[in-house]
């Protein structure tokens, strides 16, 4: 029964807030993960970094407060690694994201008629297929 109303919740949440979440959760998750390599986790070391309050770093970090543009900007310099990415319509349309578990600093991307290219990428995670 409490499954059903969840699905009942999510389903009646607008697309576009769905999203955001989404899209917020990913943003926080990278830096998260550049945090703990860059900085050990420590979060008073970013905000040194970054010249602002420890607690400031806190509501960044566990969501309280939106990113803009110029935020995410900075945390890339602190960082030297890329927390957004904008592909285009002929990446999304070729090539399909891998990112391999426990590899640091490499993304195997393989297009439909499998050639493979590499970039750099931080990635702790699981084998993922992104943009399939």
């Amino acid at each position: 029964m409490q499954l059903k109303n969840y699905h009942k919740i999510v389903s009646s949440i607008p697309a576009t807030t769905r999203r955001e979440v989404q899209l917020s959760m990913h943003i926080l998750d990278r830096i998260h993960e550049l945090l703990e390599i860059k900085f050990s986790g420590k979060q008073k070391d970013l905000a040194i970094a970054l010249g602002v309050t420890e607690a400031a770093v806190s509501k960044m970090i566990n969501g309280i407060q939106n990113f803009n543009i110029q935020t995410i900007v900075k945390l890339e310099n602190v960082f030297n690694a890329k927390i957004l990415e904008v592909c285009s319509d002929l990446e999304d349309d070729d090539y399909i994201e891998v990112r391999v578990k426990n590899t640091v600093r490499k993304t195997i991307l393989v297009s439909k008629d499998g050639l493979e290219t590499e970039e750099e990428y931080f990635s702790t995670s699981k084998l993922q297929v992104i943009n399939f």
